[in-house]
Protein backbone atom coordinates (compact mmCIF):
# COMPACT_ATOMS: atom_id res chain seq x y z
CA UNK A 1 0.00 0.00 0.00
CA UNK A 2 1.26 3.38 -0.82
CA UNK A 3 0.24 6.88 1.04
CA UNK A 4 0.55 10.25 -1.04
CA UNK A 5 0.25 13.30 0.76
CA UNK A 6 -0.09 15.83 -2.22
CA UNK A 7 0.04 19.19 -1.89
CA UNK A 8 -2.45 21.56 -0.01
CA UNK A 9 -4.33 23.71 -2.48
CA UNK A 10 -6.46 26.93 -1.44
CA UNK A 11 -9.62 27.57 -3.49
CA UNK A 12 -11.75 30.95 -2.68
CA UNK A 13 -15.42 30.51 -3.71
CA UNK A 14 -17.67 33.54 -4.11
CA UNK A 15 -21.49 32.93 -3.43
CA UNK A 16 -23.55 35.74 -4.60
CA UNK A 17 -26.90 35.96 -3.86
CA UNK A 18 -25.95 33.99 -0.44
CA UNK A 19 -25.32 36.19 2.25
CA UNK A 20 -26.60 34.38 5.09
CA UNK A 21 -23.94 31.97 6.58
CA UNK A 22 -25.97 29.10 6.84
CA UNK A 23 -25.97 29.20 2.45
CA UNK A 24 -22.44 29.07 3.04
CA UNK A 25 -22.46 26.30 5.20
CA UNK A 26 -24.83 23.95 3.48
CA UNK A 27 -22.31 24.54 0.16
CA UNK A 28 -19.56 23.24 2.52
CA UNK A 29 -20.76 20.63 3.69
CA UNK A 30 -21.91 19.69 -0.72
CA UNK A 31 -18.61 20.61 -1.39
CA UNK A 32 -16.88 17.78 1.75
CA UNK A 33 -19.60 15.28 0.66
CA UNK A 34 -18.30 15.26 -3.15
CA UNK A 35 -14.71 14.83 -1.63
CA UNK A 36 -15.95 12.08 0.44
CA UNK A 37 -16.26 9.48 -2.88
CA UNK A 38 -12.82 8.03 -3.41
CA UNK A 39 -11.25 8.17 -6.40
CA UNK A 40 -10.38 4.81 -8.31
CA UNK A 41 -6.85 4.47 -9.81
CA UNK A 42 -4.80 2.04 -11.42
CA UNK A 43 -2.64 1.93 -8.35
CA UNK A 44 -5.71 1.83 -5.31
CA UNK A 45 -8.12 4.32 -4.36
CA UNK A 46 -7.22 8.06 -4.24
CA UNK A 47 -9.24 9.74 -0.75
CA UNK A 48 -9.53 13.36 -0.54
CA UNK A 49 -10.90 16.03 2.33
CA UNK A 50 -11.32 19.57 2.44
CA UNK A 51 -11.17 22.12 5.64
CA UNK A 52 -13.03 25.27 4.57
CA UNK A 53 -12.77 28.79 5.96
CA UNK A 54 -15.45 30.75 5.83
CA UNK A 55 -16.33 34.59 5.74
CA UNK A 56 -19.39 36.78 5.06
CA UNK A 57 -19.35 40.10 3.81
CA UNK A 58 -21.02 42.79 5.32
CA UNK A 59 -20.11 41.20 8.80
CA UNK A 60 -16.28 40.44 8.21
CA UNK A 61 -15.76 42.61 5.60
CA UNK A 62 -16.61 44.62 2.82
CA UNK A 63 -13.58 44.39 0.69
CA UNK A 64 -11.72 41.37 -1.49
CA UNK A 65 -8.71 41.69 0.67
CA UNK A 66 -10.48 41.66 4.59
CA UNK A 67 -12.77 38.89 3.17
CA UNK A 68 -9.66 36.44 2.32
CA UNK A 69 -7.95 37.60 5.27
CA UNK A 70 -10.87 36.45 7.49
CA UNK A 71 -11.05 33.32 5.67
CA UNK A 72 -7.87 32.22 5.70
CA UNK A 73 -7.74 32.94 9.20
CA UNK A 74 -11.03 30.37 9.70
CA UNK A 75 -9.10 28.21 6.90
CA UNK A 76 -6.05 27.77 9.83
CA UNK A 77 -8.46 27.11 12.74
CA UNK A 78 -10.27 24.41 11.07
CA UNK A 79 -6.98 22.91 9.88
CA UNK A 80 -5.23 23.08 13.08
CA UNK A 81 -8.93 20.85 14.30
CA UNK A 82 -8.05 17.99 12.13
CA UNK A 83 -9.11 16.93 8.50
CA UNK A 84 -12.91 17.75 7.41
CA UNK A 85 -13.46 20.18 9.17
CA UNK A 86 -14.88 23.81 8.14
CA UNK A 87 -14.95 27.40 10.57
CA UNK A 88 -16.44 30.75 10.36
CA UNK A 89 -14.22 33.57 11.08
CA UNK A 90 -14.54 34.86 14.65
CA UNK A 91 -13.34 38.37 15.81
CA UNK A 92 -12.67 36.58 19.40
CA UNK A 93 -10.00 34.37 17.89
CA UNK A 94 -8.56 36.15 14.81
CA UNK A 95 -5.90 37.85 17.46
CA UNK A 96 -4.42 34.92 18.47
CA UNK A 97 -4.41 33.20 14.87
CA UNK A 98 -3.11 36.06 13.65
CA UNK A 99 -0.17 36.07 15.84
CA UNK A 100 0.79 32.49 14.60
Amino acid sequence: RTVVAAAVSIVALLLPGHPDLHAAARMATQIRSALDIPFDLPGGELLLSACIGIASCPAHGVDDASLIQCASIALRQAKQQGRDVCRFYADSVAPAVKAR
